[in-house]
């Protein structure tokens, strides 16, 4: 009985190690613990690296502002309070998962947290990423993770985000757009996307 006791806790205590070395290298926990790796708060929940001037932190705040009020304008007052990052150099954009894209949430049982690189703080990925954190608020993590399609939450997303990215670019060239029904999650999407445009 001893035996199986020590062999239980033994295996705990390497799944608990193996977890914690894998979140000290994650960009999720490098999100989580944004206060504390390099950032400051630049106003309620809107973390920056320190490196940005103070025209680019006037530029964050007064594009914050637009954005949200154009997500409450497609979907009404917004409820969810997701933190904002935004990283200032390569290295940092690096270390919150950011290449090969601009911007991205991590959207977690306690909490929500997008992550912007250094160019993509404009009012269109803002508010892009707001929305993720909404439907997410709205919905809760289960409904949000089960239920939702990625073509449903990246087209909300999309209402509020006027870019034309790529998507845009690829009915332009004339390259088909894989079908709704291949498309169940974000990886799904992605490699959808990737075969697609592949020669």
């Amino acid at each position: 009985m001893r035996k199986r006791m020590r062999f239980a806790l033994g295996i705990a205590a390497g799944l608990i190690a193996t977890l914690a070395l894998y979140l000290a290298q994650s960009p999720v926990f490098a999100s989580m613990l944004v206060s504390n790796v390099g950032y400051r708060e630049l106003d309620r929940n809107i973390y920056i690296g320190r490196s940005f001037s103070e025209s680019e932190k006037d530029a964050i705040l007064a594009n914050y502002a637009k954005a949200v009020a154009r997500v409450a304008a497609v979907y009404g007052e917004t409820i969810a309070s997701p933190k904002l990052i935004f990283a200032a150099t390569a290295e940092q954009e690096k270390d919150l998962g950011l290449p090969p894209f601009p911007a991205r949430s991590y959207l977690l049982p306690w909490g929500e947290y997008s992550v912007f690189g250094s160019e993509a703080g404009t009012v269109d990925v803002i508010a892009h990423e707001l929305v993720h954190s909404e439907i997410v608020t709205r919905l809760g993590y289960l409904a949000y993770r089960r239920t939702l399609p990625v073509w449903f939450h990246e087209g909300a997303a999309m209402q509020v985000d006027f870019r034309q990215g790529k998507a845009w670019s690829y009915i332009q060239q004339g390259i088909a757009l894989p079908p709704l029904s291949t498309i169940a999650t974000e990886t799904d999407s992605f490699r959808a996307i990737e075969r697609s445009t592949m020669p």
